[in-house]
């Protein structure tokens, strides 16, 4: 229920429209103009009130997100003119601005899968491993690594994302004093197992990746 102009509330159709973009993108205002436009067309269709839509937009990329927050902030005129044009806001998660050690993170840090993946996403585009480092660290004082599947699922995006040879885990795990004994293996397996399943598709290209993780699981 939300509260209405006479100040009562009532029942309302709320819809998230939630974006994702891993880039800068200019055109994200007329995207989800255009998805909001689609979704009051059916309500008028339908003979439906038209259902309150707040636009989301979530970010994680290499550079810090400046496209307009406003639609007519798109527009290079006068105020006067501004007045008779569309406008609406988005809502803004953008992990250039979050900080995953302020104090406002408390209930949202005993997520610990959701925590990880902001944590990841925002510092996985980064050059130096110290991000990555306070996130191993959390994962060593929370007991995420007791969660063998939902680790297993990050330290395959850090891989990934980051091409880091085995040897680098290694390091990583030993600065968190996290112990890797029983993780590497199976995390190689799992490279091996994709790797194999990519290989069969492309042939010779993947044999030298694939020596990589036989090596990681000698390890």
């Amino acid at each position: 229920t939300i509260k209405t102009k006479s100040k009562e509330r009532s029942q309302a159709d709320i819809y998230i429209l939630m974006e994702h973009k891993s880039y800068r993108d200019s055109k994200v205002l007329v995207q989800m103009l255009m998805y909001m436009a689609l979704m009051w067309q059916k309500d008028v269709n339908e003979k439906k009130p038209l259902r309150v839509i707040l636009p989301y937009v979530f970010y994680h990329g290499e550079e810090k997100w400046t496209v307009p927050h406003s639609f007519v902030e798109q527009f290079n005129v006068e105020d006067e003119i501004k007045g008779f044009l569309l406008d609406y806001r988005y809502l803004l998660f953008d992990t250039w601005e979050w900080d995953m050690s302020d104090s406002s993170n408390e209930e949202i840090r005993k997520n610990y899968f959701l925590f990880s993946a902001l944590a990841l996403m925002k510092y996985v585009q980064n050059k130096d491993l110290s991000g990555i480092e306070s996130l191993f660290r959390y994962w060593s004082e929370t007991g995420f690594i007791h969660h063998p599947e939902l680790f297993m699922v990050c330290l395959l995006y850090i891989s990934e994302k980051k091409d880091m040879e085995p040897e680098e885990l290694k390091k990583l795990f030993e600065k968190s004093k996290i112990d890797g004994g029983e993780i590497m293996p199976t995390l190689a397996q799992r490279w091996i197992d994709e790797g194999k399943q990519y290989g069969r598709k492309e042939g010779r290209q993947e044999g030298e990746r694939l020596k990589k993780l036989e090596i990681a699981r000698n390890m």
